[in-house]
């Protein structure tokens, strides 16, 4: 129960310190509160590793995370062995709980503008953006899929949606 409590006071510190927001939640605690967290986050802060924090950030950039695929479970191998580093060898656990669909991995993705007669002018791409998809996109076939890009103006007033469009935006990818 400690542990979860000092876990707890640590997740709160790094909250605080990256917010800067220390001085300032220290105005709505209780004295009696301050007094007693003041001694535990100044031991916290003193064992916070930036260069950790943002290792751990960049190794999970790397990696297309959704829950059960292959980048999801290696940031959680990669979390486990920093915590286990760090002495809680024995205290870590990861709940485990069957997924009804498959997971699956982003491997390629690329929207182009394919011009006629001419070189397809790539907009995003996975090899030059890493994230150029949302999540829960789906496959399409080989090939791809090939629609004419239509332009809606800004896309936040009626006449951008005006029924003129309709025609072309059936099948087509907004823009």
């Amino acid at each position: 129960m400690k542990r979860k409590a000092v876990l707890l006071v640590a997740a709160t510190a790094m909250t605080m310190a990256a917010c800067d927001a220390r001085s300032e939640a220290r105005l709505s605690m209780p004295e009696a509160l301050v007094a007693r967290l003041d001694p535990a986050l100044d031991v916290l802060l003193a064992g916070f590793d930036g260069e950790a924090a943002q290792s751990t950030v960049e190794f999970a950039s790397r990696h297309w995370r959704l829950a059960g695929n292959a980048g999801y479970d290696a940031v959680l191998d990669h979390v486990r062995g920093g915590l286990e580093q760090a002495g809680f060898v024995g205290s870590i656990r990861f709940d485990e709980y069957p997924i009804d669909t498959p997971s699956w991995s982003y491997t390629t993705g690329t929207l182009s503008l394919v011009a006629d007669g001419g070189d397809d002018v790539v907009v995003l791409s996975r090899d030059q953006h890493h994230v150029a998809l949302c999540i829960n996109s789906f496959s399409t076939g080989l090939g791809g899929v090939v629609a004419p890009l239509v332009d809606v103006g800004r896309g936040d007033r009626d006449e951008d949606y005006d029924e003129r469009w309709w025609l072309p935006v059936v099948g087509g990818v907004w823009a």
